[in-house]
């Protein structure tokens, strides 16, 4: 988990600097994601299809009653595209210089993420328990 704390907290850190580095904060944040999701499930690299066919799949096994099941896949599918979304500005960009988030957009991925951050930790202590 250290690994994990460890970019969670550049992200904080690079949206601290001045200026903020935004492309950094985005990059940091979803790194801390998928350094987490690699330990939850086997994967190379996190995207849209291994939450929606792997890592949704696996925390679904903590549900039993329908409303918390449809709840969690709403919850997974909107993860899904949160993350193919960022991977715009974790690549390379067909541009001289690459474009960074406004401070808004990066802000709200920041939030988003932390908040898909803290859902995973508590689904992997349930599932490391079970």
């Amino acid at each position: 988990m250290s690994c994990v704390k460890s970019a969670f907290d550049d992200a904080y850190r690079h949206l601290d600097s001045n200026p903020p580095d935004t492309k950094a904060a985005v990059r940091s944040i979803f790194e801390s994601i998928e350094i987490l999701v690699k330990q939850m499930v086997t994967t190379k690299n996190l995207n849209k299809w291994v939450v929606e066919n792997t890592l949704k799949e696996k925390c679904l096994s903590l549900f039993t009653d329908d409303v918390s099941i449809q709840v969690v896949t709403g919850l997974f599918d909107s993860m899904s595209r949160w993350v193919d979304s960022i991977h715009y500005y974790r690549h390379g960009q067909p541009a001289l210089e690459p474009v960074a988030p406004s401070e808004e957009i990066a802000i709200h991925i920041i939030s988003t993420g932390s908040s898909y951050l803290r859902l995973l930790i508590q689904l992997d202590l349930r599932l490391s328990n079970v």
